[in-house]
């Protein structure tokens, strides 16, 4: 992973020794919904591509520095509640 400046010039190179970064980066049958970064963790909200009324996707929580992960939420819903799909969002409150 290369950090680059506003100029594009780079400043750094990290070697990512955590694979699991790059599954859910990689992985088609989900989305990234939403990238947060603090400049200490770097939060992702992912959902399925394929439609699922009670799993509405998951959330992981990078360690900035060396991109390991620190938290995996998951966001499920009850059997008694469907989610139609329309909108899933979060906010980070430190």
């Amino acid at each position: 992973m290369y950090i680059f400046n506003d100029k594009l010039k780079p400043l750094a190179k990290k070697d990512i020794a955590y694979k699991t970064f790059f599954e859910y980066f990689t992985n088609n049958d989900y989305t990234i919904r939403k990238i947060l970064n603090n400049n200490k963790v770097i939060s992702v909200l992912y959902t399925s591509k394929k439609f699922d009324p009670e799993n509405l996707g998951f959330i992981v929580e990078y360690n900035s520095e060396d991109i390991s992960v620190l938290n995996k939420f998951d966001i499920t819903l009850k059997a008694e509640k469907k989610w139609l799909g329309e909108v899933v969002d979060f906010i980070k409150l430190d």
